[in-house]
Formats: structure tokens, sequence, C-alpha cells
């Protein structure tokens, strides 16, 4: 069998008790999360969203990985999954190393779409910082995919650590890094 991650989240009162405890994972893939971010949405409901590997679990050993995204919905009363989507990397047969960054936000829309910010390169940069796009993962209520824009600075490398909502209109104000600050460091 494949060793597949998991993500635990669980709720908690004001007073620091357990009111639960939810495991999630891909069903259809193992999976391999990096760090997630979480987010409530106006009706109540969690978002949770990481970056992710994954191999697929019908062909474990001939299908290659596929770097990408995972995303789940739940409800945040008890914890029990909505649903969850995968937002996977597809492309021709390429030498090219992709390099997906951890997410920097995500928003809900005023229309109840769904917003996530991350760094993606399809040809990996050669320093530190290996993104050279910033990414807007735009899904419906739902999850389904509708579009993805990037956002590209004329010298890379460019990565997102952090972004906010402005407003209530849906406007998003993005950092978007392009220095390799931790070769400064002593």
């Amino acid at each position: 069998a494949t060793e597949n991650s998991a993500n635990i989240v669980v709720r908690i009162d004001v007073e620091g008790n357990l009111k639960w405890t939810t495991t999630f994972t891909s069903d259809k893939y193992s999976a391999y999360f990096g760090p997630a971010r979480i987010k409530q949405l106006r009706n109540g409901n969690l978002i949770v969203a990481q970056q992710a590997n994954l191999i697929d679990l019908d062909h474990p050993y001939t299908a290659p990985p596929k770097p990408g995204y995972y995303t789940v919905c739940m409800d945040s009363k008890f914890g029990t999954r909505i649903w969850d989507k995968n937002y996977t990397y597809t492309s021709a047969l390429s030498g090219a190393e992709k390099a997906f960054g951890e997410i920097a936000n995500i928003t809900e829309l005023p229309g109840g779409d769904i917003s996530i910010l991350t760094s993606y390169a399809d040809t990996a940069y050669i320093y530190f910082r290996k993104t050279t796009k910033v990414i807007n993962i735009l899904t419906d209520n739902l999850g389904k995919l509708k579009k993805i824009t990037a956002y590209q600075n004329a010298k890379p490398p460019v990565y997102t650590p952090s972004a906010t909502e402005v407003g209530a209109n849906g406007d998003q104000v993005v950092l978007m890094d392009n220095s390799d600050a931790p070769y400064l460091m002593r």
C-alpha cells in the first residue's frame, strides 16, 4: 500500500476545549501535502487549500506524480467534508522542473466564488525562490475550476508570501517578492 499524508483539523472552543477532530486526505491520490491555509466562508463552511504532490492510486508505479494543489471544504459545526478538489498541472512531456509555492491566501469573492493565490513556475528559477509567477486559482463555491490567471514580474524570481482582501468588492492586495532574501541573512 502507498503511504498517504493526512491533514488533521481540530475545532476548539474559547476555553481551549476540543469540540471536534477530523482527518482528511485525497481519496483518489496518495497525497503528500505542503503547508496549508484555512478560511471560514460567509456560510460558516471552512476551506483548506495547500500545495500537494499526488500519486494516482490506480497506477502508483506507472503514472508520474502530479504536482498541484488540494482543496477541501468542510462544515465548521462538525468538521464533515462537503467536497474536495485537486488542481494539478498536466502538459506534454517536458524535462522542465515544475515548482509549486505555498498558498498565500484564500478569499471568498462577493458572488461566492473562491480565489486561491499562490506561486508557480513551469521552469524553476535557479535561486532560492524557484517560482516565476503568482497565480490566482478561481473556482466556484463547489470548487469547480473557472479559470487561472498568472501575474508575472519582468525579472524572476517572483513569489507571493502573503495577500489579503481589501474592502467588500473582492479586491485583493498581493505581496509579490522578487528577492532571494535568505541569501542576505548571516
